[in-house]
């Protein structure tokens, strides 16, 4: 009920909520650097900033080819793909269903003399309708605390910057039938979202519901994330 939510968190306000005391958060830069350098200790090679132009499976091995004009010869292929998974779909001859549209999710963060303000993970209740969890505050393991993400359509798959474009990323979105149906179902909730990206007072009150004590000159910038949401 809300008593123990305030003596969890005073900071916080609510009905009611859910604690759920297995959650965490970590360094998802550092996992990742620990596990290449673990699969580079097994035998393995790293290749950054080259790009799949093609996908040939035969019976006995996998060719993908790369623009700098090299192959490289598989017997097997997991292609974690993300923000291109579908394209690497195509490229091997498959037809995916359903197409990644990038949706770009604007952070702010607080400022260090407001650290303590929250001891746990805050999640608003999200919209079940939509695949998003709404304005959150995050506690790092450096001790900042991240409010956000919003989500709104981003014009570029990897284009992180607030105003990326990328012509062939927009067109392969905008020419997309399943984006189209997905927005007109979704108007108000676009809307709300669009509100979020070009207003910070309307952030603000978003994430004030929960946390009043917040005012307009706590929230600073933060890094985006883009999510790759499959749409069919």
């Amino acid at each position: 009920n809300h008593h123990e939510l305030r003596q969890l968190e005073p900071h916080i306000i609510g009905l009611g909520a859910l604690h759920v005391g297995s959650t965490a958060i970590t360094d998802y830069r550092a996992v990742c650097q620990a596990m290449l350098a673990l699969l580079i200790r097994l035998g393995a090679e790293a290749r950054f900033g080259v790009e799949v132009t093609g996908i040939v499976e035969r019976p006995d091995a996998i060719s993908i080819d790369l623009a700098n004009g090299g192959t490289v010869i598989s017997d097997r292929l997991v292609a974690c793909a993300g923000l291109q998974s579908d394209r690497l779909a195509r490229l091997v001859g498959l037809a995916p269903d359903s197409r990644i549209v990038p949706f770009k999710g604007e952070y702010y963060t607080l400022p260090k003399s407001r650290s303590s303000l929250v001891t746990h993970l805050i999640y608003p209740v999200p919209d079940p309708k939509l695949p998003f969890l709404g304005v959150h505050l995050t506690r790092h393991i450096n001790g900042e605390i991240s409010v956000g993400p919003n989500a709104v359509l981003a014009l570029s798959r990897e284009g992180y910057d607030r105003h990326s474009l990328d012509r062939a990323d927009a067109h392969d979105t905008l020419s997309y039938g399943g984006f189209w149906r997905f927005a007109r179902s979704n108007l108000r909730s676009g809307a709300r979202e669009l509100a979020l990206s070009l207003s910070k007072q309307h952030y603000l009150t978003a994430v004030k519901k929960y946390c009043p004590s917040l005012v307009l000159a706590d929230l600073a910038r933060y890094s985006s994330g883009i999510r790759a949401q499959a749409i069919n």
